[in-house]
């Protein structure tokens, strides 16, 4: 029996579980560049045979369900008879123009559709814009790279945050600060910020994850997200996941200069 259309039609609806708008964290519109959105899980290589004739011969494809894009630059999510109560989101940027995110959104038992725009920060090829203030880092722990790391940058003067980076599996981010990083009046050049570098607490490990040899994103830590002013905060960036601790070594003063990116190196150890 249709439920809009009377029977001598062949009805057929589609409705929206959750849709997905990936935003850029500097510029807080949405991305333009193609981001891959993807149901999160354990991605297990896919035999040669089953393939897709397009997919990228360097990297290995998986069975990881794509959440396809829109012409909007939106991803969406059709529910279906076994959508479930929580989703989980991969989203991934191949030309590292930005950092990778796990999320895990609530949708709970409402029937309508969700809608979330996770922010998304700069990555190694960001394309930083001219006169661009901030800092290139790199972050080790007991000589190896901190992978996904957190940092912030904080007035010295009332502890406002004014500057926000995610670190990559590399353990190197991009920081670019925000335009209030000093205030007019007491605008002088160069200045400091505390720059506050945060990570696991204990380092994960890799034999208690499933997926570690071949998953590249194995030790990413997936954010809850439940859709309440808390879930803004999760999607915009702006809490630090769980177990994420700083330490006495990794918090430091800075000094910035209106001449481009400084270079910094921190020890997590």
């Amino acid at each position: 029996m249709n439920e809009f259309l009377p029977d001598l039609f062949v009805e057929s609806i589609q409705r929206l579980a959750l849709g997905i708008e990936c935003t850029d964290a500097m510029l807080g519109s949405r991305i333009g560049w193609p981001v891959e959105v993807a149901l999160d899980g354990v991605p297990h290589p896919l035999p040669r045979h089953l393939r897709p004739p397009d997919a990228n011969r360097w990297e290995p494809p998986t069975s990881l369900r794509v959440v396809p894009r829109r012409d909007s630059c939106r991803h969406a999510v059709l529910r279906t008879p076994v959508t479930p109560d929580t989703i989980g989101l991969r989203i991934v940027d191949r030309e590292q123009r930005f950092v990778p995110r796990r999320l895990s959104i609530e949708l709970g038992e409402s029937t309508g559709g969700r809608s979330v725009r996770p922010a998304l920060y700069p990555g190694a090829t960001y394309p930083v814009s001219a006169g661009a203030v901030g800092m290139r880092g790199r972050i080790i722990r007991d000589g190896a790279a901190l992978r996904w790391a957190r940092v912030e940058a904080r007035r010295t003067t009332d502890d406002v945050v004014v500057g926000r980076a995610f670190g990559d599996q590399h353990g190197e981010f991009l920081l670019v600060l925000h335009s209030e990083a000093t205030r007019g009046a007491d605008l002088i050049l160069p200045f400091e910020l505390t720059v506050a570098v945060f990570g696991p607490e204990t380092p994960p490990d890799p034999g208690a994850i499933e997926g570690s040899d071949f998953d590249p994103l194995w030790d990413l830590p997936v954010e809850p997200v439940d859709l309440g002013p808390d879930g803004d905060q999760v999607l915009a960036g702006e809490l630090l996941p769980d177990g994420y601790v700083s330490r006495p070594g990794s918090v430091r003063e800075v000094e910035f200069s209106w001449h481009g990116l400084i270079r910094e190196e921190f020890d997590f150890s």
